[in-house]
């Protein structure tokens, strides 16, 4: 369920518009949205 999370915090950023944003909104490190991000894009192939 853990690759779901990715997705909620992929979607909150778009609606953020940052990740900085994203991360105040969801109570976690600018660097857990980057890493969840990173490891979306790798598992995507992108």
């Amino acid at each position: 369920m853990q690759d779901f999370n990715f997705l909620i915090i992929f979607a909150r950023v778009v609606e953020a518009g940052s990740f900085s944003e994203a991360a105040r909104c969801m109570d976690i490190s600018r660097a857990a949205v980057s890493k969840a991000i990173a490891k979306l894009e790798k598992d995507l192939s992108t």
